[in-house]
């Protein structure tokens, strides 16, 4: 059963695109009450009734990583409790990386809070011999950082337990310490990615509902429906996308927002490995970072014109 909120957020997106495309299926009146399956039905010029069925453009499973990721982060700096604002002499900042597979039990805080106490006032001390022993001889000016591996926290066992690795940085005597400023942070999430993710994604959510409308089930309820045609809309959730990895490498980020994106388009309806012929027609809408991008992409390419 469709949550509110999905609900909320697909009639947003219809209105949405209606507004940016007003060609977007025009002639066809979709009625403010929304059904299951499919999410809405409307009527054509000739009274015929049509369906719409939208679907988010997600990878799951990186979108559960993040909000697990998030949760940890939040759960690591309340642990760590006054410490990530108690300013050491000799450091600006510390980053956790924390082992994001092992969950912190909860007979471990204060150990954990203990030893990270320990660990901090250790490198605090030890700041000007490690600067001094560097391989590479640093100017005054230059701010010194090193990072402790797993391996080398062996005389801190809780945090070895829960911690890849802190990378610890020098401080910057010129710059002012703000007192409620936290100095401690748990890595975000970044780095490196394969755009391959995400094109796959797109491939995967359009193949689900093929394979859900292919089934006679559904077929069933869209009878009720009396339906002379059903349509799919793909769309980028704009709450969510930003969860995902890009599906643009590198050099297409700089270039525009949907550079690349008729590619991965295309791609994907090609690719399918079931003939989507369940519908008539799939479209793909694309309203991310300040973009507005919408074309059908099956049976036929063809890029709408925004308003």
């Amino acid at each position: 059963m469709p949550t509110l909120a999905k609900k909320a957020a697909e009639r947003s997106t219809l209105y949405a695109v209606r507004e940016a495309f007003p060609s977007f299926l025009a002639g066809i009146n979709f009625s403010p009450e929304d059904t299951e399956s499919p999410d809405f039905v409307g009527t054509d010029r000739d009274g015929h009734f049509v369906g719409l069925e939208l679907t988010n453009w997600l990878n799951e499973q990186q979108t559960r990583n993040i909000a697990r990721h998030d949760k940890l982060r939040e759960h690591i700096l309340r642990i760590l409790g006054h410490q990530i604002t108690e300013h050491p002499a000799n450091l600006s900042s510390a980053v956790i990386f924390p082992d994001w597979d092992v969950h912190i039990s909860r007979n471990h805080h204060e150990q954990l809070r203990e030893q990270f106490q320990s660990l901090v006032q250790q490198v605090d001390g030890e700041l000007r011999a490690r600067r001094d022993g560097h391989w590479k001889v640093l100017q005054a000016e230059e701010r010194f950082d090193f990072e402790i591996y797993r391996p080398d926290l062996q005389a801190y066992p809780i945090i070895q337990k829960y911690f890849l690795s802190i990378w610890f940085r020098e401080i910057d005597r010129s710059i002012p310490i703000y007192p409620d400023r936290a100095w401690v942070s748990v890595i975000p999430d970044g780095g490196l990615y394969d755009p391959n993710d995400a094109r796959q994604a797109l491939k995967h959510v359009i193949e689900s509902k093929v394979a859900h409308y292919s089934r006679q089930s559904a077929k069933s309820r869209l009878a009720l429906h009396s339906l002379s045609k059903l349509f799919l809309l793909v769309y980028a959730d704009t709450q969510k996308f930003t969860s995902n990895t890009p599906f643009q490498d590198w050099h297409q980020l700089r270039k525009s927002p949907t550079a690349g994106l008729e590619e991965v388009a295309r791609a994907a309806a090609s690719e399918l490995d079931q003939s989507p012929a369940v519908f008539d027609g799939i479209y793909l809408f694309y309203p991310i970072n300040g973009s507005q991008w919408l074309a059908q992409i099956w049976p036929n390419f063809h890029q709408f014109a925004l308003k």
